[in-house]
């Protein structure tokens, strides 16, 4: 089953970032307060619905609370890294979460993915990069402009929101977790956007897009807590890390000139067997 929420959390992200891509002149606090505003209600919801409310004990407010400063930081530097670059050259470098997230596993969740997993989780990383790399002028630009430096910032900071999450989880439901967690963030940024007057602040292209990144992203966040709450960090990582993928599979079928021997096409083929080797793991 965790592997069936990777899946669609993968979908609706991807989906999520298409709307995200339309709406750059939007400043990223905006855009976050869309986003966790739909989360919060949509996990609000679903919890109330399936009866899972719980009140957190004193130690899981804790890491609740730091929790919510580190995903505050990751969301800032994702938004805006896709913001100030282009999504598929910084993108793929979000993916070295999941290089970061093995040894914590096992030190911190006590998890220990076998030898198969372990290599296809480096095969796939090294597929996201290659996705990333569409010519030898591009490598440089991937790993030292001012959007990459802001992807590697929420790429490591992530893997420690993650572990946190996985942690906490063991004390609540996913769905009461992610929903305590997207309201900090929300009031967080509504705090941040104090700082701007709010009449200036520019609006998307019209109430559809509003819409949708809050539906977009609210779902993928619900399914984000519960299959991460149900297998490996890293293991998981890797279907989220899905949506490259399906930027490669869509320039194939618009017929976008991707040549066969091209950097695109070897890290797709990567990718596929590195997620194939995880599930034969």
């Amino acid at each position: 089953m965790g592997y069936l929420f990777g899946i669609l959390g993968t979908l609706f992200q991807y989906s999520e970032l298409d709307f995200i891509r339309q709406v750059r002149i939007a400043p990223t606090v905006w855009i976050n307060i869309v986003r966790f505003l739909g989360a919060v209600i949509i996990m609000g919801l679903l919890a109330a619905i399936l009866s899972v409310w719980s009140v957190p004990s004193s130690n899981a407010w804790l890491l609740i609370g730091i929790s919510i400063i580190v995903e505050t930081v990751v969301m800032y530097c994702y938004v805006t890294a896709f913001q100030i670059s282009d999504q598929k050259t910084v993108g793929p470098l979000f993916g070295s979460t999941v290089i970061f997230l093995i040894p914590l596993g096992i030190l911190f969740l006590g998890e220990h993915p076998s030898l198969p997993v372990i290599i296809g989780i480096a095969i796939s990383f090294i597929g996201t990069l290659l996705i990333g790399l569409q010519n030898q002028a591009s490598i440089t630009k991937m790993f030292f402009s001012k959007g990459s430096l802001l992807m590697m910032i929420a790429s490591v900071l992530g893997s420690c929101s993650i572990v946190l999450a996985k942690i906490t989880m063991t004390e609540i439901h996913p769905l009461v977790f992610g929903f305590s967690i997207m309201s900090g963030l929300l009031i967080l940024n509504l705090i941040f956007a104090v700082f701007w007057r709010m009449d200036q602040l520019p609006k998307f292209h019209d109430g559809s897009d509003n819409f949708f990144v809050a539906f977009f992203f609210g779902f993928g966040q619900v399914f984000h807590y519960m299959g991460l709450h149900l297998i490996f960090a890293s293991v998981y990582i890797v279907l989220k890390r899905m949506h490259v993928l399906f930027d490669v599979l869509r320039d194939v079928i618009y017929g976008k000139g991707i040549k066969f021997f091209s950097f695109k096409i070897q890290g797709a083929i990567l990718m596929l067997i590195g997620i194939i080797l995880i599930f034969l793991g």
